[in-house]
């Protein structure tokens, strides 16, 4: 099942292979910069700079990379 049929499924109130996440897909729906510091020592992502799109939240921008990492294959064309 790819993201997009999940989330589908979901909103059709039937039971998905999995519950879909999303993942900084809007700016209101995000990760906590320190969180998400630690989601990328997790999986071993060394390169690139966490962006902060909430200075007030503290919410980083997920890049594609970890995304990918994580199972995630639905991105949001938004730009922060």
């Amino acid at each position: 099942m790819t993201s997009r049929e999940r989330i589908i499924t979901a909103l059709e109130h039937k039971e998905p292979d999995r519950v879909p996440v999303d993942l900084g897909g809007w700016s209101d729906t995000g990760i906590a910069a320190i969180a998400y510091r630690d989601l990328r020592r997790f999986l071993g992502i060394k390169s690139g700079m966490i962006r902060i799109y909430d200075p007030v939240q503290q919410l980083a921008q997920p890049e594609e990379q970890v995304l990918r990492r994580v199972g995630f294959l639905y991105f949001s064309q938004k730009k922060f």
